[in-house]
């Protein structure tokens, strides 16, 4: 189970760092987050509208 739980959070350290390092790349949410990447991917879109 710890091991699962490293993984995971893993998973979510790189995933942050992708989002923080460079919100141009959505791809890279997919195989990461799967479904939940869709969401997120939604709410960078009014982003980039902003400026």
């Amino acid at each position: 189970m710890k091991g699962l739980l490293l993984f995971l959070m893993v998973l979510v350290l790189i995933g942050g760092a992708m989002k923080w390092a460079g919100q141009q790349i959505p791809i890279l949410d997919y195989p990461l987050g799967g479904p939940m990447a869709q969401p997120e991917i939604k709410v960078v879109q009014p982003d980039l509208h902003l400026p």
